[in-house]
C-alpha cells in the first residue's frame, strides 16, 4: 500500500497507522513493515509505504473487509481522511498485489517458516 500524503502531513498519517496497527493484526492483516521515505524528492516526500504478507489474495479480500467493518476502525478512518491526498475526488492510495520472486529472501523465509 502506498499512500499519497497532503503535503507535510505525512508524520501525522504515519501516527494514525501506528493506531490501526493492533487492528490490522486482530483481522490477520500481516503487517511485514512500514515506511516514509528518506528522499527530498517531492513525489516521494509525502507517501506512506507499508507491506502485508497474504496467504492469498481471497484471505486478503476477507481480512480487509472484516478491518473495515469493525466498528473501532471507524476513528482510524476518519482521522486518515483529512491526510490523504485526492485526486478527481478519489484517494490517492495505491493498492497492489504482488508475488514475490522465486530467488527472493523473502520467500524462502516464508518457505522454511511454512514447514
Amino acid at each position: 500500500m502506498v499512500y499519497h500524503a497532503v503535503p507535510g502531513k505525512v508524520q501525522n498519517l504515519e501516527s494514525v497507522f501506528e493506531g490501526v496497527s493492533g487492528l490490522q493484526d486482530k483481522h490477520g492483516l500481516k503487517v511485514v513493515g512500514y515506511w516514509t521515505p528518506k528522499s527530498e524528492d517531492p513525489a516521494r516526500r509525502d507517501t506512506f509505504v507499508y507491506l502485508l504478507d497474504h496467504s492469498d489474495r481471497a484471505t486478503a479480500e476477507k481480512n480487509w473487509q472484516a478491518l473495515h467493518a469493525d466498528p473501532l476502525f471507524t476513528p482510524f478512518r476518519q482521522a486518515a481522511i483529512p491526510l490523504i491526498r485526492q485526486k478527481d475526488s478519489e484517494y490517492l492510495v495505491d493498492a497492489v498485489y504482488m508475488s514475490s520472486a522465486f530467488y527472493s529472501s523473502f520467500k524462502r523465509r516464508s518457505r522454511s517458516s511454512a514447514s
